[in-house]
């Protein structure tokens, strides 16, 4: 799949084909046990939209069987590390909903999350509620937020990116109702509540605040 000679197109194909036949737990588990992991990593970095698309399809099919989730946890950052930058570099394309849709099933537990923090997922969530204009990958990055934010130093993480300008905003402006209130919630579990909120409402509208990536 990502030697030189094989084309994008194979490789899109290839990959159409896998999202067909992965249709059972049981084929699912038989994919995994053939090793095919390092190779959909590597089409994950290639520059082609339709290859990076299909490979995060495939992937999102492989989470839902709980054990095969468990084994794309175990892979760590040689797998988080793409798909934030996927996310980074696409916030204009639907490739950030997806991306962003699998680092929400990447997140997997506290151990995972300190592994976000250490691969920069922090920084790169915070851009996408600060800069993307897709409704579908800033839902699944403040869903991410409001799960690492359980933990004190991911809080303290957060502040110290300029997390506070993207979550007031999303706060008196998110799209959806429910993006408004999580954002709420958010800005309460860091501690900013009432007139501090309202305070710092009108610093952001004044760009006092800037998200560090």
């Amino acid at each position: 799949l990502i030697h030189p000679k094989v084309t994008t197109k194979v490789q899109t194909h290839v990959m159409e084909l896998l999202r067909r036949v992965l249709v059972t737990p049981a084929i699912i588990r038989t994919f995994v046990e053939l090793n095919v992991f390092p190779a959909m990593i590597q089409l994950l970095k290639l520059s082609n939209e339709m290859v990076v698309r299909r490979t995060l399809i495939v992937f999102h099919i492989f989470s839902t069987v709980p054990s095969v989730k468990e084994s794309l946890w175990a892979l760590g950052v040689v797998l988080v590390e793409p798909v934030m930058l996927i996310c980074r570099d696409n916030m204009m394309s639907d490739l950030s909903d997806r991306a962003a849709a699998l680092l929400l099933v990447l997140l997997g537990t506290r151990d995972q999350w300190m592994l976000f923090v250490e691969a920069n997922v922090v920084g790169i969530v915070l851009q996408l509620l600060a800069h993307c204009p897709r409704q579908e990958a800033k839902e699944h990055a403040i869903t991410i937020m409001a799960v690492m934010c359980e933990d004190l130093a991911i809080r303290r993480e957060v502040l110290e990116r300029g997390g506070l300008a993207p979550l007031v905003r999303l706060r008196f402006a998110g799209e959806t109702h429910e993006m408004r209130r999580q954002a709420g919630v958010l800005l309460a579990q860091i501690g900013i509540t009432g007139e501090r909120l309202e305070d710092i409402e009108k610093l952001e509208k004044q760009r006092w605040f800037k998200v560090k990536g």
